[in-house]
């Protein structure tokens, strides 16, 4: 009989706590909780609707919303993306969405979980982006910059003198260098004569939406030219 007694006293108390949970207070909770997965947040919006719209008195309609978009993260994310440029041609119409919606929660938890996936499928072709990669590029700027310059010398050859650590740039995308060169140079009209030129050159190799490798010149100087 006790046992009986014990069992329905704490029906009773679940019933009476449940009657006192504020449908307010806890879409305030979920309107800026973040989530490890989507499947968490859908969970629990449901959760909420189950609850509250099954009873009478105040209720905040746009949890629905809040489950529909974790719905939609859900559905995305069940997906497996082989590659980077996959991956951003799916997420465009849905990042621009949740990024600019208008609860913190999903708007953070889709950030996380966006971050994390795109990172994995970036790192294989962020670490292709070497130092040879930016010698390389350095190397054809300078030979491009040294004609164009010296009109009436012809270059023979191009030693580096300095390469700065690379420096991931970009949100992630990119890596950024710079370096100098020393350019040993001969007359093109008097061929006995030689000469030099040290040129700085800075600039920038990344992965773009598509999963190309660009790059770019951001600075160059010849910090010294060749003796006329």
């Amino acid at each position: 009989m006790r046992n009986v007694f014990v069992a329905a006293f704490l029906a009773l108390a679940a019933i009476s706590a449940c009657d006192r949970r504020d449908p307010q207070a806890e879409f305030e909770s979920l309107r800026i909780a973040v989530f490890p997965t989507p499947k968490a947040g859908l969970d629990v919006a449901q959760e909420y609707i189950d609850h509250f719209h099954s009873r009478k008195g105040n209720r905040v309609t746009e949890v629905s919303e809040i489950r529909d978009q974790y719905r939609s993260m859900e559905g995305f994310f069940s997906k497996t993306f082989r590659s980077y440029p996959e991956f951003m041609r799916e997420a465009e119409t849905l990042d621009r969405s949740l990024s600019s919606c208008n609860y913190e929660g999903v708007r953070n938890t889709w950030k996380n979980l966006y971050s994390r996936e795109r990172e994995r499928l970036l790192a294989p072709l962020m670490n292709g982006i070497t130092e040879d990669t930016f010698d390389s590029f350095f190397r054809t700027q300078v030979r491009s910059l040294c004609e164009n310059q010296f009109l009436t010398w012809s270059l023979e050859s191009i030693d580096q003198v300095d390469l700065k650590t690379l420096t991931v740039v970009r949100d992630g995308t990119a890596k950024e260098s710079s370096g100098v060169y020393r350019v040993h140079l001969r007359g093109s009209i008097l061929g006995f004569r030689t000469s030099t030129a040290t040129v700085s050159i800075s600039g920038l190799i990344g992965v773009n939406p598509a999963g190309d490798i660009v790059s770019e010149r951001t600075g160059y100087d010849f910090m010294d030219q060749p003796i006329l």
